[in-house]
């Protein structure tokens, strides 16, 4: 990156991104602590892998409740028993006889 070959002190050039333009100064550098991070690699590892299959179930969920077709079906499972005897009775009573 444009920011890590530069010295303390020293200004980038202005680079453009899709979110704006973007100078550094660099006020300090901090040597990387390679043990710190060969310490923590597993739990870092683990941590993205978690974010990235968490990621997935969230995008197949959306496909699924994108391509779902809902029926609602509310009024026939909340009749009661007496409606449905009535609905049947009425029904019967529509019918031709024969």
């Amino acid at each position: 990156g444009a920011a890590f070959g530069l010295r303390k002190g020293d200004r980038s050039r202005v680079i453009d991104t899709p979110d704006g333009f973007y100078v550094f100064t660099v006020l300090d550098r901090i040597p990387a602590d390679s043990a710190a991070f060969v310490k923590d690699k597993d739990q870092l590892t683990s941590q993205f892998v978690r974010m990235a299959r968490q990621d997935r179930l969230r995008q197949y969920i959306a496909a699924l409740r994108a391509s779902a077709k809902v029926k609602d079906a509310r009024a026939d499972v909340q009749r009661t028993n007496a409606q449905a005897e009535a609905d049947a009775a009425a029904q019967q009573a529509t019918k031709p006889k024969r």
